[in-house]
């Protein structure tokens, strides 16, 4: 048997739980307490004791689904799926064994209520169990079907057309148990789309469109939060200002597509240079951000000079010609009387231009 399932119906399914438990219990109490005068107290004490075992397994496997779930191992979680189903069985077993004793030692009319106290564990089933849907039309047949073989034994007209409707019940669950189920799913389809859009929306407002770093506006905001951290952790922060060299001059001889795709590439190799504590960003045009945090200014400077060494080296192409492209970086750090990010900025912006006059490529 195949065992499909929405993941995120499973963990519907567990935080339904229990709910489900506490109305076993008490649909449990009333079936005892209808039969202690007529079924021998031996055998509703096995029948309490089957009917326990099953409100343990039930919790039990619900508590390691929880936990595979938030663990994310799909492998323990499917299989705890497939012991749910075993469960299920089990319990379709426990509350058909109660039927047929409650039949066997009660006069008529009993059998119908065990017959209506299983109706309404299939009925409620439908909202709780419909999240498996495989699962809960297997339970759903197990339950009913000894119960339409009990009625048919019976050759009077009110057991005959009770089973006649029972039947006719039959499809109409069905449908309901899949029709809850397709609901279910379209929800939660609809949420993680929703999701996703937030996300990619989320994205784009943080990101430059063309490089797919972050923009001008997200660098000084993170870049703001970080200065304050610094100054609580007593952490030196220092910034690298890049720009390329020569940008104009590449974009009015090769045209501006072949500066974009100098972006792009200069960007993705950066990037791949940076730390998850860094900030990198395009600042406009051809010029670049780098904040790293807990870096002297002395350190920074030999992060400043591999930046510079690797785009030299690398090799920048359009149109299968290749490109030389350099870079020129200004350093400034946090300290000595630059304590705000505007005079961090101001600093390494200062050095930038004192590196392009100093001939670029360079590092001032």
């Amino acid at each position: 048997m195949v065992f499909t399932y929405h993941p995120k119906l499973v963990e519907r399914m567990v935080n339904e739980t229990p709910r489900t438990i506490v109305g076993l219990i008490a649909l449990s109490v009333i079936f005892l307490f209808i039969f202690k005068d007529h079924v021998p107290n031996g055998l509703l004490i096995v029948w309490a004791i089957l009917q326990s075992i099953f409100i343990y397994l039930r919790y039990y496997n619900a508590k390691s689904l929880s936990s595979y779930i938030e663990q994310e191992n799909s492998e323990k979680t499917r299989l705890h799926v497939k012991a749910f189903f075993g469960i299920m069985i089990y319990s379709a077993f426990v509350w058909n064994i109660g039927a047929f004793v409650g039949v066997f030692y009660a006069a008529a009319p009993y059998e119908f209520i065990s017959f209506v106290l299983i109706m309404g564990l299939i009925t409620a089933g439908a909202m709780s169990l419909a999240s498996i849907l495989y699962g809960y039309i297997v339970y759903f047949l197990l339950m009913l079907l000894p119960q339409l073989f009990l009625f048919s034994q019976y050759s009077d007209t009110t057991h005959q057309a009770v089973l006649l409707l029972a039947i006719v019940f039959v499809p109409s669950i069905i449908m309901l148990a899949k029709s809850i189920n397709r609901n279910l799913v379209s929800h939660i389809e609809d949420h993680e789309a929703l999701a996703g859009s937030v996300g990619e929306l989320h994205k784009r407002s943080i990101t430059d469109g063309l490089t797919e770093v972050y923009n001008r506006r997200h660098f000084f905001e993170t870049a703001e939060r970080m200065i304050d951290l610094s100054r609580r952790e007593e952490k030196t922060v220092s910034l690298l200002m890049l720009d390329i060299d020569h940008f104009k001059m590449l974009n009015d001889t090769y045209g501006h597509q072949a500066g974009d795709t100098v972006l792009v590439d200069l960007a993705q190799e950066i990037q791949g240079m940076t730390r998850s504590s860094d900030t990198f960003a395009r600042i406009g045009g051809e010029e670049f951000a780098l904040l790293l945090y807990g870096v002297s200014i002395d350190d920074a400077r030999v992060v400043a000079q591999n930046i510079c060494n690797t785009i030299e080296e690398h090799a920048f192409t359009y149109n299968e010609i290749m490109l030389d492209i350099t870079l020129s970086i200004g350093v400034a750090e946090i300290g000595k009387g630059i304590d705000t990010l505007d005079a961090l900025h101001h600093e390494a912006d200062k050095k930038l231009y004192d590196a392009k006059r100093c001939g670029r490529n360079c590092i001032c």
